[in-house]
């Protein structure tokens, strides 16, 4: 994730910005390392699937369906037209075996 979207999940999670003695002074280019070095590093984009701009509304809408994972790439995750076959293969895998 981008160091904007990094500093956008720690300024959202109280509990994280307890990392940082210092906070809210962030040194984005260190955002990374602190997150990593306390065993953090999945949680951004976790929260971010969920939580992030204009994410939640659209992960609430998430089913088996093609393409509600699909408005879900475009709208939140906005990896590229050429990770949606990928990353819906995966999504509709990991569905099927939560279920």
């Amino acid at each position: 994730m981008p160091a904007v979207s990094l500093k956008a999940f720690v300024e959202a999670n109280s509990e994280v910005q307890l990392l940082w003695p210092n906070y809210p002074s962030l040194n984005a280019s260190t955002i990374a390392d602190v997150l990593i070095e306390n065993k953090a590093d999945f949680l951004p984009g976790a929260w971010w699937t969920v939580a992030g701009p204009g994410c939640s509304e659209v992960a609430a809408r998430l089913s088996k369906s093609a393409k509600s994972f699909v408005d879900w790439e475009k709208g939140c995750i906005n990896g590229g037209p050429e990770t949606i076959p990928a990353r819906l293969a995966i999504y509709q895998t990991v569905y099927r075996s939560i279920r």
